[in-house]
């Protein structure tokens, strides 16, 4: 079994866990086979966190800071969810 440098080198990044190599000093007379192993799944994020929405920050930058104007038209600005938009589905595939 090759596990370094110079079987990544020889077989590419997919021999980064090692390769193994099979040899046979003599060949026989029965139906040849083969078999390929495939996996294909998907990811999702198990738990986002709960953040604020515009509203709830508005009263949470009120109560902290009174006197900051710097917010008062944050009510008419728009809500985005920037969890949904960071994370998605991701496929993941094995073979």
């Amino acid at each position: 079994m090759h596990k370094d440098a110079s079987g990544t080198a020889k077989y590419g990044a997919s021999a980064g866990n090692g390769v193994v190599l099979l040899f046979s000093k003599k060949g026989d007379n029965k139906r040849t086979t083969a078999s390929f192993d495939y996996y294909i799944g998907r990811q999702q994020v198990w738990k986002k966190p709960d953040l604020m929405n515009t509203s709830e920050f508005k009263k949470y930058y009120d109560l902290v800071r009174p006197n900051d104007t710097i917010f008062n038209k944050l009510d008419t600005l728009y809500t985005t969810d920037w969890m949904n938009l960071s994370f998605h589905d991701a496929k993941t595939e094995d073979y």
